[in-house]
């Protein structure tokens, strides 16, 4: 058989023409050739089908071969400039140029025989692929003819085979053209996803005339393949046809929660007019978790769908992006550092990490040309829901029996998310791991051999589908827990302790569904639904909020402080007992980890609240046992059972490796110093047991070969500084030398990961997330300052060497360096909220990055004694600079007024004596709840660092002069009952 290499000395001899920008062209040849004297000799239309069916697949496949071995190329490209032509050169110049060079193309091909492997792996599979499509198409044409209506004298006229992800041998979706008739071609059985589109339709048949009529589409059926018809996206007309949309919408999410479909995503759905469209409904009777110590309302309910927005792929800025059925309204950006090609406006082109924009898919219903926003007809969706649950109560026992016999049909088990597997691939196509497949396959084994894929023996075909740039495929039936791969000969389960089939799922949820749980069901879709909306309506930038800059500033009824404080102290009592009922009814009991919760940035979303110090469990466990401290308003009895909850959530994590140490906001990090300290208060003897699983967690992420993928990044917030923090941190609580032992570690491996910029030895951020080309951020929780300070707090605690002062200083030099004079501010570099004016908070800018400083300054740090002399903190917190400056958003510790009032006592208290800071703050306003009835439809975060937690802290800073929040760790303490 001839291998592509033969082509670039023999020529094609075909009677087609090969015209390509492909520069590996040769891989085309191959594929041209093979594939022509495989095919039937034939002539006149059969022919130019045959022709229509090979330029589509040799389209497609030109440009899979293009992207894998764009990598290989653009380094390849690198070198020649350096070496050859001593300048650079466009892309587009520089693969012409070896496309043409056939000597130079034969070095580059033999330079990486992984890549030749690849290349002419995938265009084999291409071969078979095209071979498989075109006799299925000339054994099915006619059935295809009388389910599609098309005339048999309408030849093909176009194939579009899909550019998304590939399986089992390079297959995936292929849409062909009758004319103007469209039908798609899907390489895999069919029959669980007809049969389930059918059902759906019959249930809507039976729920009124808002049901009938929708638009699902017509499916042919065959053992290994399938046929259904083309729906396009649709705008809807009228406004009536958006409601219409809407409460079928909401039907669609009570059907795909009640036969427990997940994986309804923007790529799963379509909008046509009055008709959401699910295409791809092979994870229906999916397999959720059953374990007995999660409330089996969390363990499966609407949230998990993928229907109502979710906020997934969370970069170190703490936001993430939407990509459910209903959300991904607008252009997103995914602040994950993701490794690419990039290619800037003058067409050059290198590979690096950097975000990825997202754009709306064809899921977003449009009228009038603007997007219909699914908060604002959450009573149509709501109405759905019910219809749909009012239907299975009504005709329980048949709709038991139909899911009956949807046992044992072809279905499909996601074993983690596909996002996970591109990024492997994409990794995995780096030049220096082209050059040998053990190598390669030992990379992609790395990547994905972790304890967090659910999967049991599946590794070992995840990554051989992955050397050959396929995305695995579990298929799985229905009702059972075991799954293969078709393509790669692998299997895998999940443990049946752990797991429940979807079919004996669905139908408990069925035999259950009662009034309390419909209910529920129908306040996650509405939290969720009013998250979507604070996220949304939030906008792109953090900072651009208007207010009217003396708005109530000059109230009479709040002339003196004294006034100001009454009305705060009457605000904590209600925000007290406000906290006491969500403890009360959303933790306690029924377990439920779901609720609202704010990135750093205030993009507000719904979903578990995590065990994050920042807003999940463990801060809202350390601000209940402070306020339980200083107050009996907080029922200690809910805070004891909190701590359980907690305790048993984070130690089940540290004896389950693969959880993200983060840094001392967020990660598993983040959790175990205020675990302690509520484990300490309450004379916990398992604080000992959690110590002690802590130390071995660590040691085990710092004795791996790539310790990295346990941090996000470097910060303080959420990255390795962060966690030399809690280190430090622990050591100075405990004065347990293993603590040391471990931060001496951890920075010995952090000073590997610093760059040296301009002279200094620095730590550099995300691409994803700087706007700066050298990749700095300045501020406490992201930037420079916030690892200046943990530098220093473990040198003085730690390691007291003269070597890890002087890189501190450095830190702190390019810091203060970067103070503006002109907005007397630090500026904001992040992508996601670039400020002209700075961001003005503890997390970013003037407030923190002051906090820091005078602690640097009562240490004897001379840069910053200097810094405070010039530009005193008097100064920077007095009314007539703060007048200049946006007034808080919401009354957090984080980014809020109460962060900036408290930080205000510690640094600068006689900024405080002038009742014009306070209502500059907004304080009034935004502290004051009358009752829980008037807040049923505001997004309430229930955490420490934004959230009614933290609220309640910073009120308590103002109301109590013997209590001072603890903005750092050095800080936080024991806290005595």
């Amino acid at each position: 058989m001839k291998t592509p290499i033969e082509f670039l000395t023999e020529p094609l001899n075909s009677h087609r023409s090969l015209t390509t920008d492909c520069p590996l062209w040769p891989y085309l040849s191959y594929y041209i050739y093979h594939i022509e004297n495989k095919l039937p000799k034939t002539s006149g239309s059969a022919l130019e089908t045959q022709s229509v069916i090979i330029s589509g697949f040799a389209t497609n496949l030109a440009a899979r071969i293009t992207n894998a071995a764009n990598n290989v190329l653009i380094t390849e490209k690198q070198i020649f400039e350096k070496s050859i032509i001593g300048r650079e050169m466009e892309t587009s110049s520089y693969y012409k140029l070896v496309s043409e060079n056939k000597s130079y193309l034969t070095d580059i091909i033999k330079a990486y025989p992984e890549l030749d492997r690849v290349l002419t792996k995938i265009s084999q599979n291409f071969v078979e692929f095209t071979l498989q499509f075109f006799t299925h198409l000339k054994e099915d044409r006619q059935e295809i003819n009388e389910v599609f209506n098309i005339g048999s004298d309408v030849n093909l006229s176009a194939i579009d085979v899909a550019t998304s992800e590939t399986h089992y041998g390079s297959r995936t979706v292929c849409t062909l053209s009758f004319n103007s008739i469209k039908i798609i071609y899907k390489p895999r059985n069919l029959k669980l996803e007809a049969e389930a589109s059918g059902f759906l339709l019959s249930l809507s048949s039976a729920a009124g005339t808002d049901f009938c009529e929708w638009k699902i589409p017509i499916y042919l059926v065959k053992k290994e393949h399938g046929w259904s018809e083309h729906t396009p996206q649709k705008q809807a007309e009228t406004e009536e046809e958006v409601h219409q949309y809407f409460k079928r919408a909401g039907f669609l999410l009570g059907y795909c929660t009640a036969f427990m479909a997940a994986d309804i995503t923007s790529d799963n759905l379509i909008a046509h007019g009055s008709s959401p469209i699910p295409i791809d409904l092979e994870t229906i009777f999916y397999s959720t978790l059953n374990i007995e110590t999660i409330p089996k309302e969390v363990r499966w309910n609407v949230t998990q769908t993928s229907i109502l927005p979710n906020w997934t792929w969370k970069g170190t800025d703490g936001i993430g992006v939407d990509l459910s059925a209903l959300g991904g309204l607008s252009e997103q950006y995914v602040s994950l550092n993701l490794y690419q090609h990039l290619e800037d406006e003058t067409g050059h082109s290198q590979f690096g990490m950097d975000g990825v924009k997202i754009f709306p898919n064809q899921n977003v219903l449009y009228l009038n040309g603007k997007p219909a926003q699914p908060w604002d007809y959450e009573n149509q969706i709501i109405d759905g829901l019910t219809t749909l649950f009012s239907i299975l109560n009504n005709a329980q026992p048949s709709i038991i029996e139909t899911i009956k016999s949807f046992r044992g049909r072809q279905n499909r088990y996601i074993p983690r998310p596909t996002a996970t597997y591109h990024y492997a691939i994409q990794c995995s196509l780096h030049a220096t791991l082209m050059r040998c497949t053990d190598k390669r396959t030992a990379f992609l084994e790395n990547i994905l051999n972790n304890d967090t894929a659910p999967a049991i023996g599946f590794l070992n075909a995840e990554v051989s589908a992955c050397l050959d740039l396929d995305i695995p495929f579990a298929r799985g039936q229905a009702g059972v827990l075991e799954f293969y791969e078709p393509g790669y000969s692998g299997s895998g389960h999940l443990d049946s302790k752990d797991y429940i089939n979807g079919i004996d799922n669905s139908i408990q949820y069925i035999k259950t569904l009662e009034k309390n749980r419909i209910a529920f069901e129908e306040k996650l879709t509405s939290n969720t639904l009013l998250a979507m909306k604070n996220m949304y309506e939030h906008g792109n930038k953090l900072t651009d909020h208007s207010f009217k800059q003396h708005d109530d500033v000059r109230d009479p009824r709040y002339s003196n402080t004294d006034e100001i404080i009454n009305k705060i102290r009457t605000s904590s009592e209600i925000n007290a007992c406000l906290i006491n009922e969500l403890l009360r009814t959303e933790i306690s009991s029924n377990g439920l980890w779901l609720g609202f919760h704010s990135s750093p940035g205030g993009y507000m979303e719904f979903s578990e609240l995590g065990d994050d110090f920042y807003y999940g469990l463990s801060g809202i466990l350390y601000g209940c046992v402070v306020a339980a401290s200083h107050s009996s308003a907080i029922d200690k009895a809910l805070v004891t059972e909190l701590l359980n909850h907690c305790h048993s959530r984070i130690v089940k994590k540290l004896t389950n490796k693969g959880t993200h140490l983060g840094g001392f906001h967020f990660g598993l990090s983040s959790a175990i110093v205020p675990l302690l300290i509520g484990l300490n208060y309450f004379d916990d003897e398992r604080q000992s047991q959690l110590l002690q699983l802590y130390k071995k967690y660590v040691e085990d992420v710092l004795g791996e070969p790539w310790w990295q993928k346990y941090f996000w990044g470097s910060d303080f917030l959420s990255g390795m500084f962060g966690t030399l923090n809690v280190l430090t941190l622990l050591f100075d609580l405990t004065k347990d030398l293993s603590f040391s032992d471990l931060a001496n570690s951890l920075y010995k491996k952090i000073e590997t990961e610093l760059t040296f910029i301009s002279g200094s030895k620095l730590p550099t951020f995300d691409n994803a997330i700087t706007t700066r080309s050298d990749a700095l951020l300045s501020g406490l929780s992201h930037g420079i300052m916030g690892c200046a300070y943990s530098l220093f707090y473990f040198n003085k605690l730690i390691a007291k060497k003269d070597s890890i002062h002087e890189l501190f200083l450095g830190f702190l030099s390019w810091e203060l360096n970067e103070y503006d004079e002109s907005i007397e501010n630090w500026r904001d570099y992040r992508k996601r909220s670039e400020s002209s004016a700075g961001e003005f908070a503890w997390s970013h800018g003037l407030p923190g990055n002051y906090l820091a400083i005078s602690y640097f300054a009562n240490n004897g740090v001379q840069p910053a004694l200097d810094f405070l002399e010039k530009h005193p903190p008097k100064a920077a917190f007095s009314y007539s600079n703060l007048e200049k400056r946006k007034r808080p958003v919401n009354d957090s510790l984080c980014h809020g007024a109460y962060g900036i009032l408290n930080i205000m006592k510690k640094i600068s208290p006689e900024s405080l004596l002038d009742p014009q800071v306070f209502l500059w703050s907004n304080i009034v306003n935004l502290s004051e709840q009358n009752s829980r009835i008037l807040r049923t439809k505001t997004a309430d975060p229930l955490g420490l660092w934004i959230g009614r937690v933290g609220s309640l802290l910073g009120s308590i800073g103002l109301t109590d002069r013997n209590y001072e929040f603890p903005f750092l760790p050095h800080q936080m303490e024991f806290i005595k009952p």
